[in-house]
């Protein structure tokens, strides 16, 4: 640590000018690991911090977590933090700054935690330590490279270049290493491709910034503290580009690491040490972010997606939907068309060491439109209406809610290029197919393709619906005929077509409903005859050669009649069997 030191007490602070890095420490050591570095495929246990498993249950101090790391210059969006001093205080005078805030004070300090534990491996670094702040545990690797993310930052930058270091490392031990730290341990902080440790003396650009560059491509440079870079957004004077920590390690076997950084000769200047969220695994299988409607990443109706392990083909791979074996499926890729939760089971290390991961795809509800119908006119009628589809297809559906475009080809709706112009006066041709785009534009961002036929036919037209055939009782003249009342039968008839946009009529023979002669009026007193045949014509009102015909039948039951004959005496209180005849069913 600088031993001398002239601070520089501004009148002004530029705290209200940059984004900076959420910090806290609610979280007690074991949770941070547990909950905040963890990622896939390690199992922790006996999380201790500096030297006691008490301290790694109890908040402390110099152990932290931070989020809001995309809005600053130290590349880590998320993850825990180990300080030698505090990681948060409240925003004070000089010389006492969190971690969290615009570098502008010189060269800032936070306030004392006055540890006094001695790691064994910091002090083989430098035996002079202070506010140590040590994060170990063991852990049971499920496969064979341990990685995780980091940044080393320090306030001894750069001032105090090739002077003063304070002790940082991370020291791995277990089965198949062998360093010269305790238990065996190997410091895994290394600078990329080299086993050069990362320390302030090994990572800079100079004392005043300017060189001599000593792998100054992994150091950011951020300010002194007097002049700080532009938008620094960290109160280190300095730090590393994010790194990667890797070991080999053998799995199923039982590691420990520790996470250690510590003051050197006093507490003038403190240094930390960022640890990525998520980034502590040795996973070999890492499948995306659950596709969830939430989160905006579901799938749209019959899209597909397809998950890989990134595995070689050679591993033996089981795939399971929803807890159940997808049978075949042994290869390292699988095409999801279906939602639920989708897991993928590996042995590239033997069957006693598998590695497995899951991930949850959800698919966006089905846009509800109705069919569009096929459109049809005969040879009079120069053009369709093909827009007469659109409230077709919305029903009561908010039309602001989708757009909804028209096109002659598929492969035009698919790249949503060159839409149909004149909807409402489409030339069109005999056998012509129109596709439509309907886009959710109002939730999913999903889209739908559905087509219609054009038809051009002299007997084109609409489709009547066949009304039930009518039957009414004869009157006393029972002479089999009857006055019968259509108009039950005109909306039956009609079915789903629009009655503003067709016409219905009756006749008295196909002939006549075909050619539109002869329509029977008035409907509601037609006098007609026992198994008379009545014919429906419905035509459109733009288009008189489009129209379609049905019909049905008149029935008139007679009025029955009755005769007695013969003569029989029935005694008061008596009973006798008295016989009708007449027509059956009349």
């Amino acid at each position: 640590m600088k031993r001398n030191l002239l601070f520089l007490i501004c009148l002004f602070s530029f705290w209200g000018s940059y984004s900076q890095l959420s910090v806290n420490n609610n979280l007690t050591p074991t949770q941070l690991i547990q909950n905040v570095l963890l990622g896939g495929g390690v199992t922790v246990s006996n999380v201790k911090f500096n030297g006691n498993f008490a301290n790694a249950n109890a908040i402390r101090d110099q152990a932290g977590n931070f989020t809001n790391g995309s809005t600053t210059n130290l590349g880590i969006d998320q993850g825990i933090i180990l300080a030698t001093g505090k990681v948060m205080i409240p925003p004070g005078p000089p010389n006492q700054q969190p971690v969290a805030g615009p570098n502008n004070t010189g060269g800032a300090t936070n306030t004392s935690v006055s540890t006094n534990y001695i790691d064994a491996d910091l002090a083989q670094i430098d035996s002079d330590l202070d506010n140590a702040a040590v994060l170990e545990f063991d852990f049971v690797p499920n496969g064979q490279t341990l990685t995780f993310q980091y940044v080393f930052a320090s306030e001894e930058y750069p001032e105090f270049v090739n002077s003063y270091n304070d002790a940082f490392g991370f020291f791995l031990s277990g089965p198949g290493i062998a360093g010269p730290f305790s238990n065996g341990a190997v410091n895994i902080a290394t600078i990329p491709s080299t086993t050069l440790p990362v320390t302030i003396d090994n990572v800079n650009n100079g004392n005043t910034n300017s060189g001599p560059c000593t792998n100054c491509a992994y150091y950011v440079n951020n300010g002194t503290g007097l002049t700080p870079a532009v938008n620094s957004t960290i109160q280190y004077d300095g730090f590393t580009t994010v790194l990667t920590a890797t070991a080999t390690v053998q799995c199923g076997q039982t590691y420990h690491i520790k996470l250690a950084i510590g003051n050197v000769l006093d507490n003038a200047l403190d240094s930390g040490v960022f640890l990525k969220s998520g980034s502590f695994n040795v996973q070999t299988i890492n499948f995306p972010t659950d596709l969830l409607i939430a989160n905006g990443q579901a799938l749209c109706p019959g899209e597909s997606t397809q998950l890989c392990t990134g595995l070689a083909a050679s591993v033996p791979h089981t795939w399971t939907v929803d807890g159940v074996v997808i049978p075949g499926e042994t290869t390292p890729c699988l095409t999801v068309t279906q939602p639920g939760t989708y897991c993928a089971t590996a042995y590239p290390y033997g069957p006693g060491c598998p590695v497995s991961d899951c991930v949850v795809i959800e698919y966006q509800p089905p846009i509800p439109i109705n069919p569009p119908a096929n459109l049809c006119h005969g040879p009079a009628v120069s053009a369709f209406d093909i827009s007469v589809n659109t409230p077709t297809m919305l029903g009561s559906l908010p039309a602001g809610n989708y757009d909804i475009y028209y096109y002659t080809s598929y492969a035009d709706a698919l790249s949503s290029s060159n839409p149909i112009l004149n909807t409402t006066s489409y030339p069109g041709i005999d056998g012509e197919i129109i596709y439509v785009r309907v886009d959710d534009v109002a939730s999913s961002g999903c889209y739908l393709i559905v087509a219609f036929s054009l038809t051009i036919n002299a007997t084109c037209g609409p489709e009547p619906v066949q009304p039930p055939n009518l039957t009414v009782c004869d009157d006393s003249s029972n002479d089999g005929s009857a006055i019968f009342d259509f108009t039950p039968q005109t909306a039956i008839a009609m079915g789903a077509n629009d009655p503003a946009d067709f016409t219905l009529t009756y006749h008295l023979s196909q002939a006549d409903a075909d050619s539109g002669s002869n329509p029977i009026s008035p409907i509601n007193n037609f006098v007609g005859t026992d198994g008379q045949t009545i014919y429906i014509r419905l035509e459109s009102n733009t288009d008189a050669t489009a129209f379609g015909t049905t019909s049905f039948q008149l029935f008139i039951n007679p009025v029955p009649t009755a005769s007695i004959s013969g003569t029989t005496t029935i005694c008061s209180g008596g009973t006798a069997m008295v016989t009708f005849t007449g027509t059956p069913g009349a």
